[in-house]
């Protein structure tokens, strides 16, 4: 069985005896096997077929995961069905039906509880049983090599134990997360598909015909948006960096009195910056219309033709709510999911700016990348684990302005509807927290949120961390 994972450009072959033809300066950032080919590269399929011994908790997990995407069609299909009792003229009727559904969601509640309890715990098996063998195949090929690869300086001991106990587990990492979302991803799919043809296949036709637009409608918005807060940070980065460097020199521009000149400067880059962020709205303006537009006239062309079939008496109210909710809920939620994999803290911009993408090399302990390239990962590694309670510390300090912007911005979506504790300097990244502590010598002297805390004025130890980093006072 070959063992293929990112940071390794060689293949370890599990239960086979490691080749020992290796050169004495091979590091443990690049372990080749002279019978490979340098650019082999791992993919999903790769991966998965690394579980092949747990297929047992593989096949329980992704159970759990197809029963947890089953949640979303029915959910929908609920909904539309309790939205036309509304429309009943006997109220009784009205009141069972509604219980009805009221222990339906109630049982849905129950049913995700379940499944996302096998699927965690089952794939939770499989990837730690997968991190073990990968652990240990690559504590074999390490004890074939030389002793004169042991002294160097970055194989040391402890060194050596820490790699093993992380990058075996982001091996694990790809496969049951990536596993997961998938299989959750086709379920919701496969089974609004199936419910709509079932309530009337001639509108599903139609709205299924129409589904990848209101998909596509979703990713130009995301595109739009993105692209444009790229491009307006890009053009106002040469006026941040001026800022910077005369915040950070001001004693000597102050002693050759050369305010007026810097603040010529400043001035000159920030009309620049003005025409770019003009240029930019205008173009996410188009951009976000062409989107809005585009998922306004799909669901209206469901409506029409669904009216037009009820004019006809060729489909039941109740069954068009229930196709609108179904095919158009479950589209924006495929849409948003293949998002959130792949851009989560705003880890594809990062990757994306590496010169191979997602293939990049990143070197030993990453010493490729920089400093703000690896908390980025970090954090879109730690949010895609979806945790109920999210642990920051320093979360940005790493990042420059326009990173910490971007990275700001995926974190407070991430936030919402979960606890999240963050400790931070930066007081712009905990602005919008519901309660902010301050504490001074192991004592807390204030708490609030921002406006409360900015309300005490020039004596309060909160406004005086923010008037020191110049923040806006609200």
């Amino acid at each position: 069985m070959e063992v293929l994972f990112p940071g390794y450009d060689g293949t370890i072959r599990v239960g086979e005896t490691p080749d020992k033809s290796l050169s004495r300066n091979t590091s443990f950032g690049m372990i080749t096997n002279q019978q490979q080919e340098d650019d082999s590269s791992p993919n999903l399929r790769q991966l998965i077929s690394m579980t092949a011994p747990e297929w047992k908790s593989t096949l329980i997990g992704c159970a759990g995961a197809l029963g947890y995407g089953l949640i979303p069609p029915l959910n929908s299909f609920c909904l539309g069905a309790l939205l036309a009792v509304y429309f009943e003229n006997d109220h009784s009727q009205i009141k069972s039906q509604t219980r009805i559904y009221c222990f339906a969601f109630l049982a849905f509640a129950v049913f995700t509880f379940l499944t996302n309890v096998i699927q965690h715990y089952y794939f939770g098996i499989m990837g730690e049983t997968l991190t073990e063998r990968v652990r240990g195949a690559i504590f074999e090929k390490i004890l074939t090599f030389e002793i004169e690869w042991f002294d160097q300086e970055n194989n040391s001991s402890g060194s050596i134990c820490a790699r093993l106990a992380t990058d075996a587990v982001m091996v694990r990492t790809l496969v049951t997360d990536r596993l997961s979302l998938l299989t959750q991803a086709v379920s919701s799919a496969t089974l609004a598909v199936v419910l709509a043809f079932m309530l009337s296949w001639r509108l599903a036709l139609v709205a299924v015909a129409l589904e990848p637009g209101v998909i596509a409608a979703v990713y130009l918005r995301e595109m739009t948006m993105r692209i444009m807060s790229k491009k307006i940070l890009r053009a106002q980065s040469e006026s941040s960096k001026l800022a910077s460097e005369a915040f950070g020199n001001h004693k000597t521009i102050t002693a050759f009195g050369s305010q007026e000149k810097i603040l010529k400067l400043y001035d000159r880059t920030q009309v620049s910056s003005r025409k770019e962020s003009n240029r930019q709205s205008w173009y996410a303006g188009v951009g976000l219309f062409i989107s809005q537009f585009l998922t306004s006239a799909l669901i209206a062309v469901i409506c029409w033709y669904g009216g037009k079939l009820l004019f006809q008496k060729k489909i039941a109210y109740k069954h068009l709510f229930q196709i609108f909710f179904i095919l158009v809920s479950t589209g924006r939620v495929i849409a948003e999911t293949a998002s959130m994999t792949a851009d989560l803290s705003k880890g594809t911009s990062a990757l994306n700016s590496l010169r191979d993408g997602y293939e990049t090399y990143c070197g030993d302990r990453g010493v490729q990348l920089s400093g703000g390239q690896k908390q980025r990962i970090a954090l879109a590694r730690a949010i895609l684990k979806n945790p109920a309670i999210l642990l920051l510390d320093e979360a940005t300090s790493a990042l420059d302005a326009n990173s910490e912007k971007l990275v700001q911005e995926a974190l407070e979506r991430t936030m919402s509807g979960r606890t999240t504790l963050a400790l931070a300097h930066r007081l712009s990244t905990i602005q919008k927290a519901d309660k902010i502590v301050v504490i001074d010598k192991g004592r807390v002297i204030e708490e609030g949120n921002h406006s409360e805390l900015l309300a005490q004025g020039e004596k309060g130890a909160y406004y005086a961390l923010v008037k020191l980093q110049q923040l806006s006072v609200i």
